[in-house]
């Protein structure tokens, strides 16, 4: 059962601030606190839809391929409906690397649509530079609103069951 944490300030993040308070496990977008990490990953699973691997639940992200890349993109294979390729497409970028493991979601926004998703088959990490590498399983779908691009990696904000199919996902 979750607990609203009335002892953490507005201003101040909310899991460091529950910690703080003596809640052992906390979610920083609700506020709220739990005594039990089950309750917690709980929480995560269904109110958010997604978490960090860390907590059980995938940890799906979100990445963008630029306008100006799509075609080349579309290119590498491995697309919705092809069989598997017998090579590894890698989405490369730089920075934080996301709590994510084999199997969770890695999703694309192009053209400022959510164009679908392909399972992670593993990180490949290079200094401050990695990798998510995808095989076959790709899948379109998208969402009823734009997604506007973005740099890096976000970990996916919406409920699995908000996808739709989304037949037209190659066209700009």
């Amino acid at each position: 059962m979750s607990i609203l944490s009335e002892s953490a300030p507005a201003t101040q993040s909310g899991i460091s601030t529950m910690l703080r308070s003596g809640w052992p496990f906390a979610c920083d977008e609700c506020r709220l606190g739990w005594e039990s990490e089950a309750d917690w990953r709980q929480h995560i699973g269904e109110v958010h839809g997604r978490g960090p691997s860390y907590a059980g639940v995938p940890g799906d992200v979100v990445v963008t391929v630029p306008m100006a890349v799509w075609d080349e993109w579309l290119d590498e294979g491995d697309l919705p409906g092809d069989g598997w390729s017998g090579n590894d497409s890698f989405f490369n970028l730089w920075g934080a690397v996301p709590r994510i493991s084999a199997g969770d979601r890695v999703y694309i926004v192009a053209h400022g649509r959510l164009r679908g998703y392909a399972p992670l088959v593993r990180i490949d990490r290079v200094g401050r530079e990695f990798a998510l590498v995808r095989r076959d399983g790709a899948v379109a779908c998208t969402l009823p609103e734009s997604i506007r691009g973005f740099r890096g990696w976000r970990y996916r904000w919406w409920l699995r069951a908000a996808e739709l199919p989304f037949p037209n996902w190659r066209e700009k």
